[in-house]
């Protein structure tokens, strides 16, 4: 009886056994096929999508900022007309009628704060004389509230410090998405060296199930090694099912980074070692972070910002005072057409006060706390960076080590796992020890990819982290593009 099981078991096999021979050959072989896309043509066609588009267009809007910041510099030209009647009240029965308008120009200075304004005007006499028109021009100078446009100037710097800090954090979102999509292909890379290992575990695992299979119908193996081998296969089989899954899903994240529509298109990426960061030390780093890093000139600049609104708030407790100085002209006719009449000139100032300025004075103690929040939270930021910096680098130079006793371990993996083939098919181990020979290859290759990956992905965002990844004259090189493209 139980030999008429075992022709039985052994013809169900081989009814699984073409499937499972054939299964992720022609996803394999098409992979092999393909293109090859190495980090620097993904980076370059990457690029050109709209996601690093939009990144950028904010840029666009900070060139208004410090405009609109300020008050209006324009030259306002005002112009009124009008027909007016008036009802003397010497003679109601003969209104007087006639042509009223007037013209002004203005314009401010907002740096010295300096407001220059002019109006000629012409009015109906209501003693039924000829025309009035009138004529003025009049300098105004702030010397206490905004003295000499100091509120204007201090004004303009602070917008150009909100500015730089923008351009920056708009650099630094660029350099964020381009460390992902760098992450991204080095995970990509990590998954097709993961998948080829996984097809070669699982061609060995095959060969061995086949072989097995042989042995079974011979009588030369027995019902449990049959088992044991068959499920090591389904194990590998289920692994390589998973990691093509896997590949096929980051290969399509690959091209929509791409602005690839194909879902028939395959690449595979080349394969590169790890980076060596041997040249960079932490000290040498740490400096060039604190000395030249987009992450210090922000720390800078929010505190001279502030200053500045300390400054600002100080101001508003001032009094408004202004000088002034007018010429003034009257004469008769339509815009002196009946020559000018009377001339003076006015000279003094305007004051204006408040008495209770309990408001103002809370707004000037509130911006002087933020400005030493400011100063404090710097500081402590100042000393998590060069935590998490130290951090970073002692698990790189840990995941260097790591490759190290991984280039070794992998060694004497492939070399037991040899051994043991041999060992078995001379009938001097058992099957166990084969199986688990095998698995620690995978096990070790497995975890030497990874290392791999993790060491290249950290030099990334030791670059990132650093503010070298990205170049601001390389962004801005693209913002300038996206300009001429918005402008056409």
């Amino acid at each position: 009886m139980k030999r008429g099981i075992r022709p039985i078991l052994l013809f169900l096999s081989l009814l699984v056994a073409p499937a499972a021979r054939c299964y992720g050959q022609e996803l394999l072989d098409k992979i092999n096929k393909a293109d090859e896309l190495p980090l620097s043509d993904f980076l370059t066609a990457a690029g050109k999508n709209t996601f690093f588009e939009e990144i950028l267009i904010d840029t666009l809007n900070l060139q208004y900022a410090e405009v609109l910041a300020l008050p209006a510099e324009d030259v306002v030209l005002a112009v009124k007309s009008a027909y007016r009647v008036l009802f003397p009240t010497e003679n109601p029965n003969r209104p007087v009628h006639g042509f009223d308008g007037s013209v002004g120009l203005s314009k401010l200075f907002a740096d010295s704060g300096t407001t220059v304004s002019s109006t000629l005007s012409t009015t109906p006499s209501s003693s039924g004389g000829s025309d009035t028109s009138r004529f003025s021009l009049e300098i105004a100078q702030p010397i206490a509230r905004n003295a000499f446009g100091k509120t204007n100037r201090t004004t303009r710097k602070l917008t150009q410090i909100e500015n730089r800090i923008l351009e920056m954090q708009i650099v630094e979102a660029y350099e964020d998405y381009y460390a992902d999509l760098i992450t991204l292909y080095y995970t990509w890379h990590a998954e097709y060296a993961a998948l080829m290992s996984s097809q070669n575990s699982y061609t060995t695992s095959r060969s061995l199930i086949q072989e097995m299979e042989a042995k079974f119908g011979y009588g030369i193996a027995n019902r449990l090694d049959l088992d044991k081998s068959n499920i090591q296969f389904y194990s590998k089989w289920d692994s390589l099912i998973q990691q093509e899954r896997t590949f096929k899903e980051t290969t399509d994240l690959i091209k929509q980074a791409m602005m690839i529509d194909d879902t028939e298109k395959l690449y595979r990426p080349v394969l590169e070692d790890y980076r060596n960061f041997d040249e960079i030390t932490f000290d040498t780093c740490y400096d060039e972070f604190r000395s030249s890093s987009r992450t210090y000139e922000v720390f800078d600049l929010t505190e001279q910002k502030s200053e500045l609104n300390v400054r600002l708030k100080a101001d508003e407790l001032l009094p408004s005072a202004n000088l002034y100085a007018a010429y003034d002209l009257a004469g008769k006719g339509i815009f002196f057409k009946d020559g000018p009449g009377d001339q003076s000139i006015r000279i003094g100032i305007d004051l204006e006060y408040p008495i209770a300025s309990s408001k103002a004075r809370a707004s000037y103690e509130t911006e002087k706390i933020a400005q030493k929040r400011t100063a404090l939270s710097n500081s402590n930021k100042k000393i998590e960076l060069k935590t998490q910096l130290l951090s970073l680098f002692r698990q790189m130079e840990a995941d260097k080590e790591r490759i190290s006793l991984a280039d070794s371990r992998m060694e004497m993996a492939e070399r037991i796992a040899e051994s043991e083939t041999k060992d078995y098919n001379l009938g001097k181990s058992d099957l166990n020890d084969l199986i688990s020979a095998l698995n620690q290859v995978d096990s070790v290759s497995q975890s030497r990819i990874n290392t791999i990956v993790r060491q290249n992905q950290n030099m990334v965002e030791l670059l990132r982290f650093t503010d070298r990844l990205i170049t601001e004259e390389e962004v801005f090189k693209k913002e300038s593009a996206i300009e001429e493209k918005t402008d056409s």
